[in-house]
Formats: structure tokens, C-alpha cells, sequence
């Protein structure tokens, strides 16, 4: 949207007004109103408007999502000022859904191209090498490991079938979604490569065949960044990793 402005040299009564009008107008805005429906029913990507008495913008930010170009006059400079801050703001919120958009993308051709190279191997014996590889390579996670229980007879021998103890099991079956956060000395961070000792974060993840409420393994993610697994982060995509790891490695396990 762009904003005119007609000269009014240093007075404007409107000035010291102009945020309680805001608030004012906001509050009433938050109740249902068929008249903004109506008029947003009019406009469409070629409609031009001229918003003249704007005030703080509120038709003119409203407006602005359908129209072409939308102008805001408004005599009071103070009125115009608290538009251009909160179109400042929609700006600023805009780029950053558009960076979260650009990293979603990212980590969703990092999923596609970590399940191709679990598609590819066709030897069970195979996959806990190429899991932790491609979480290393594709992910940029430094510590991997992985462990998995009630393996078939034919693979028992393979390092990811050791001996787990009871606690790592029973957290494992209690988890319904991945953990994020510091190294709390779980025993499960003893699986990584350096036996958990550089691990400030972690991200456990319980391995489950579909809905099945009982874990017959446990994927382990460790960072010497204490802020790369964060307890207040989303967990989308850890959940996608989890059940891809989940569905390639069932082959192996009763």
C-alpha cells in the first residue's frame, strides 16, 4: 500500500489521538463484521483503490490483500505514521514466513533424499550404516546412533542389536513424540560415537512399526551445540524422519 499525505505544517490534532484511535478501531474490528466480507467480495488483483481518509489503515491493510495497489490519504501525518508502522510490521512478518517457507522446503528435499537412500538399500544388514551416514550427510548432524531390539535371528549379531537395558526400552515405549533438549544424562546418549561426552543436546526418537504403542528401537541425535535440539522446537520433521527410519528398519525385527 502507499500512503499520501496533504501538507499540514507542524499542527495536527490527530497526533497525540492517533494510537488510541488505533487501539480503538482494532477492538472493534475483532468482532464479526459482513460489511469487510462485502466489500472484500469487490476487489479483486486489478482493482486499483484509493483509500482517502485512511486514518491508522485498517481498510487500507485489509484492501491491500486483494487489490492491485491501494493508495491511503489521510490529512494527519500522526494517523499516517502508526499505518507505516504497522505496514512495517506486515512487511517483517512476511519475510520471515517466507524464510520458515524457504527452510520447510530445504528440510523437505532433505526427508526425500534421506528415504531415496533408504529405498535403495536392499540389504537389511545395510541400513543402520546408511542411516546414521545420511542423518551425518544430508542433515548435518555430527553424532548419530542407533539401536533396535527383538531382531530377527539372522541379524542379531549386528552392532545395533546390543544388549539395551530396561530403562531405555521403558522410555522408549513412554515417548508419543521425539524429545528435544540438553543431554540430561539419558543412557541412551552413551549409544553415541564418543559415548555421549561432547552431546549438549539431544533428539531421542522411539522407532515404532505403524501404530504399534510399543518401541522395538530408538534413534539417537546428539549436537555440541546445546541450542541445535531445543525443548520448545517443533518436532514435524523429526516425527518424518522417525517413521521413514521406522518403516525401513521393520524388516529387521520380529
Amino acid at each position: 500500500a502507499r500512503h499520501a499525505q496533504r501538507p499540514t505544517g507542524d499542527q495536527d490534532p490527530w497526533r497525540e489521538r492517533a494510537r488510541g484511535f488505533h487501539r480503538r478501531v482494532a477492538e472493534r474490528w475483532a468482532r464479526p463484521d459482513s460489511s469487510r466480507d462485502l466489500m472484500l467480495s469487490q476487489i479483486d488483483g486489478d482493482t486499483t483503490v484509493l483509500d482517502i481518509g485512511a486514518g491508522t489503515g485498517s481498510w487500507t491493510i485489509l484492501l491491500a490483500r486483494q487489490a492491485r495497489q491501494v493508495t491511503a490519504v489521510d490529512p494527519s501525518p500522526g494517523m499516517l505514521e502508526v499505518l507505516r508502522e504497522k505496514n512495517r510490521s506486515l512487511e517483517a512478518k512476511l519475510a520471515e514466513l517466507i524464510r520458515l517457507g524457504q527452510e520447510n522446503e530445504a528440510i523437505s528435499d532433505r526427508l526425500q533424499k534421506y528415504t531415496r537412500q533408504l529405498l535403495l538399500t536392499a540389504e537389511p544388514e545395510r541400513l543402520p550404516a546408511v542411516v546414521a551416514e545420511a542423518l551425518r550427510s544430508i542433515f548435518s548432524v555430527p553424532l548419530v546412533a542407533l539401536r533396535v531390539w527383538g531382531v530377527r535371528e539372522a541379524w542379531r549379531d549386528l552392532p545395533v542389536a546390543a544388549s539395551v537395558e530396561v530403562d531405555a526400552i521403558t522410555l522408549a515405549n513412554s515417548m508419543k513424540t521425539p524429545y528435544c533438549g540438553p543431554n540430561a544424562e539419558f543412557q541412551a546418549a552413551s549409544w553415541l560415537p564418543d559415548g555421549g561426552a561432547t552431546a549438549r543436546s539431544l533428539a531421542l526418537m522411539p522407532l515404532r512399526k505403524g501404530v504399534d504403542p510399543h518401541a522395538f528401537g530408538m534413534l539417537v541425535l546428539g549436537s555440541a551445540d546445546p541450542t541445535r535440539f531445543q525443548m520448545n522446537m517443533g518436532t514435524a520433521f523429526l516425527d518424518r524422519i522417525a517413521e521413514v527410519t521406522s518403516a525401513a528398519l521393520a524388516r529387521v525385527v520380529d
